[in-house]
């Protein structure tokens, strides 16, 4: 491999960042496409690909996260398919969240213990904090726990192929039954 090549790998894992404001600017289908298949490339047991993708953009997009704040507002508890914290939290995986958390809210302005700006926050969550392009990843639930390390390396190259194209990403944690998000934008 050339040191070009390994650089540029390199600086699309460097700079990878989770975003939380996107401009509204269109992401071209055809580069979406194109996305989706340098992702694919993600190694999986057996060649299985168990990964699922739908890909949601324009008013429906915003539709989708107009239910989901709405859902968000009424208190509605997230039903996520499976497990993705410990049901306890310890050191040094808390302290890294809390740290993290406090960053996060400290950078956009939420002070601690402003529970109703923390809320509206959260709440961006369901709009893919304003992304044009919000990208799913299913894996059908009798796949094994296999299946979704092959689905979270399809993210992954979903997200450094973004980057390499200038576009920053988003993942997310699923919330609701069936739902796994990924927003993609510039």
């Amino acid at each position: 491999m050339s040191t070009a090549v390994s650089t540029a790998v390199d600086e699309a894992i460097i700079g990878r960042r989770a975003v939380r404001g996107f401009l509204p600017d269109p992401v071209p289908e055809e580069l979406v496409r194109q996305l989706l298949a340098t992702a694919s490339r993600a190694p999986s047991g057996s060649n299985t690909q168990p990964w699922r993708v739908s890909v949601v953009t324009g008013g429906t997009l915003r539709e989708l996260g107009a239910d989901l704040v709405a859902e968000h507002d009424r208190g509605t508890a997230p039903r996520p398919d499976y497990d993705y914290y410990p049901g306890q939290w310890r050191s040094p995986y808390l302290d890294r969240r809390r740290e993290c958390g406090w960053g996060l809210y400290s950078a956009v302005g939420v002070a601690r213990g402003d529970r109703d700006a923390a809320h509206r926050q959260r709440a961006r969550n369901y709009t893919f904090f304003g992304a044009p392009v919000g990208v799913f990843v299913t894996v059908e639930r009798d796949m094994g726990r296999g299946s979704l390390l092959d689905a979270g390396m399809f993210v992954q190259n979903l997200m450094l192929a973004a980057r390499g194209h200038g576009l920053d990403s988003c993942p997310r944690s699923p919330s609701r039954p069936g739902r796994t998000s990924c927003a993609a934008a510039s």
